[in-house]
């Protein structure tokens, strides 16, 4: 049934040796890479994901990072060297078919996952015991906190094995939903490695996370002039008092289509698949609103912060950059930033226009990922 699905070119390495390992495609060969993370895992799955394999190697639980997973590839791929040479973005997202994994094992566990260099290789008559690869390297970065705290707590801890289940939606995705989840996927597992020592850059890639999902699933258009009403409130207002001429506003709102429709569609997917709160809450004092309301005009904002640091060189608020606050006693640290404001390092931000920690928004950006996933990979 498989090899009956019409598929473009390229495809992702790991859709395409899925497909190829349920069309019975004879195998080349089963490489075993070791996986980093600074988490702990339970269990192993060595059956329910078709030609991948989750071994655990019962690493000692520790802060530090080490392999805590080895990955078992069967490898059905052949390759076509002789296809023509030509700039194709296909599904580029800078990584190879063990990142892809990697990258979905971050989303799916909540921890920091890094696919480690290619370790040992089993041939069909070779070496029953497999051959040992040391000549691959990779990078496996590390983690500096900043006055031994962590910016991001609920990354860490105990992960089950059981938490992969939505693996196995990936056969049932369709391409180009599946080629724009693995990049947000990628995009969400960079953040993690960074938000430690440079969580403004975090804030951005999270962002940017949303946003490249949230342009594959919202196809329709809609009227610039409706555009600019929700993204710019203030400047529609000022515009409808002050311009009198209907047509000038219309072609103010075209020149700033691509702007504000940026804005709508990471709004309106953010709140489409935005999860509910936290199963546990810091007190109330310390925890955001999850009102449609309150929730939309924070996401607003917080697209406004990344639009500044993209485009202006200004970083994220410093507030919302900060570790969240954590006291004894509390089940959960903070939802938002301390105090009535922020003065810092030439800056300063009202507490209503810093609406999030970046340990909060790390939980809505991975959970509406997780929906979408859901929705994409179960649907008929």
């Amino acid at each position: 049934m498989a090899n009956e699905i019409k598929k473009p070119k390229l495809l992702p390495p790991i859709y395409e040796n899925w497909f190829a390992f349920l069309a019975n495609k004879p195998s080349q060969s089963i490489y075993e890479y070791p996986l980093y993370s600074d988490s702990v895992i339970t269990g192993e799955n060595t059956t329910d994901f078709g030609p991948y394999q989750f071994l655990n190697p019962v690493s000692p639980r520790s802060s530090k990072i080490r392999p805590i997973l080895i990955l078992r590839v069967d490898s059905r791929l052949t390759y076509d060297f002789n296809r023509p040479f030509e700039t194709n973005l296909g599904y580029y997202h800078g990584g190879d078919l063990i990142d892809e994994i990697a990258a979905f094992l971050s989303l799916l566990l909540g921890a920091r996952f890094k696919a480690g260099a290619l370790m040992r290789e089993f041939r069909e008559n070779g070496d029953r015991f497999g051959r040992p690869i040391q000549y691959i390297e990779k990078v496996i970065p590390n983690i500096f906190l900043e006055h031994n705290i962590y910016k991001l707590p609920s990354v860490r801890g105990i992960r089950e094995i059981t938490s992969l289940e939505p693996l196995k939606y990936i056969p049932n995705i369709p391409e180009e939903n599946l080629i724009a989840l693995i990049r947000a996927a990628r995009l969400y597992q960079d953040s993690l490695w960074i938000a430690e020592s440079e969580p403004s850059l975090a804030w951005v890639m999270l962002v940017s996370a949303i946003e490249v999902v949230a342009n594959q699933w919202k196809k329709e258009s809609e009227l610039p002039e409706q555009l600019l009403q929700f993204s710019k409130p203030d400047l529609y207002k000022y515009l409808k008092e002050n311009v009198k001429e209907e047509e000038k506003i219309k072609q103010i709102a075209k020149l700033l289509v691509n702007i504000c429709g940026s804005t709508k569609k990471f709004v309106d997917f953010t709140l489409e698949f935005l999860p509910q709160p936290p199963p546990k809450r810091p007190p109330p004092f310390l925890r955001h609103s999850w009102e449609t309301v309150k929730m939309k005009d924070s996401l607003k904002k917080i697209y406004g912060h990344r639009s500044n640091a993209l485009h202006g060189g200004i970083p994220f608020p410093f507030s919302m950059c900060e570790a969240p606050y954590w006291s004894q006693g509390q089940e959960a640290p903070a939802e938002i930033p301390m105090g009535l404001g922020t003065m810092c390092e030439g800056g300063s931000w009202r507490i209503e226009d810093t609406p999030f920690v970046l340990n909060t928004f790390e939980y809505i950006v991975r959970n509406c990922l997780l929906n979408w996933m859901k929705s994409i990979g179960t649907s008929k």
